[in-house]
């Protein structure tokens, strides 16, 4: 059957460039912070991102995202994939009584 995985927090460095090459993950999770940092620091950043992620068949999934203006920042870049208290609230998971 084979497996696939994906890499959580990711950095888009040239060692994180070469582990998509090697490892051909489903998915990459970029922390919002680190979009936001990268969007600032040169506006070709998104389209480069988005280039790389659909020439390797990698979702990327924004994780982090705590507020709305982060939620709309990522749509923005095209990132529909998202994961953080803006998206859904933690919840406390109740024990399991026995009987």
């Amino acid at each position: 059957m084979g497996y696939r995985f994906g890499i959580d927090h990711f950095y888009f460095t040239p060692e994180g460039l070469l582990l998509i090459e090697t490892l051909l993950p489903r998915y990459l999770k970029i922390h919002v912070t680190t979009l936001e940092a990268s969007v600032e620091a040169s506006e070709r950043f998104a389209t480069s991102m988005h280039h790389i992620a659909a020439t390797y068949g990698v979702a990327l999934i924004a994780i982090g995202v705590q507020t709305q203006q982060q939620s709309d920042f990522v749509g923005g870049l095209g990132i529909q994939m998202m994961q953080g208290e803006a998206i859904a609230p933690r919840t406390l998971l109740q024990k399991a009584r026995r009987r």
